[in-house]
C-alpha cells in the first residue's frame, strides 16, 4: 500500500462521523479502549440548521432526513482511525510505503489493475527537479 503523506492518516480529513457497525464486523472482539488515539464522542442528539451568510434557521425534527440521523455514532479523527487501521493491516502482512504518491495505474492484458507508477519525489512547484529529487 502506498501513502502520499509522511504517515498513514496525514492527508485524511480531520474529523468524521463513524458508524461503529462496520468496525464491529471487521473486529468483532475489539473494545473501543483498544483503539489508540481515538477519542470517541458519542452522538446523542440531532440538531440541523440551514445556514447562509446572514441567518441560521433551525430545521424541525420531522424534516430531518433519516440517513442523516447519526445518534449512536461517534465523532472521531479520521487520521487517527487510519493510523490504527494501518497497524492492523501491517499485522496481516500488508507492506505500507509512506511518502510515495501514485501517478498512474498499470493494467494487465485483461484490464485489471496490476500495479501503480509512483510519482517523482522532490519536484518543485514549478515542475523542475529540486535538490531532493529522486
Amino acid at each position: 500500500m502506498i501513502e502520499k503523506g509522511k504517515q498513514i492518516g496525514a492527508h485524511s480529513i480531520s474529523g468524521m462521523i463513524l458508524d461503529p457497525r462496520p468496525l464491529k464486523e471487521l473486529f468483532p472482539d475489539i473494545k473501543k479502549e483498544e483503539i489508540p488515539n481515538i477519542e470517541l464522542a458519542k452522538i446523542t442528539d440531532k440538531i440541523y440548521h440551514f445556514i447562509n451568510k446572514k441567518t441560521r434557521i433551525k430545521i424541525p425534527g420531522f424534516l430531518h432526513p433519516k440517513q442523516l440521523d447519526n445518534r449512536n455514532n461517534y465523532l472521531i479523527s479520521l487520521g487517527h482511525l487510519n493510523e490504527w487501521l494501518a497497524l492492523k493491516a501491517e499485522e496481516l502482512g500488508v507492506h505500507i510505503f509512506p511518502e510515495n504518491a501514485g501517478k498512474e495505474f498499470v493494467f494487465d492484458k485483461n484490464g485489471n489493475v496490476a500495479g501503480v507508477v509512483l510519482g517523482d519525489k522532490g519536484v518543485k512547484k514549478s515542475g523542475k527537479k529540486g535538490e531532493m529529487y529522486q
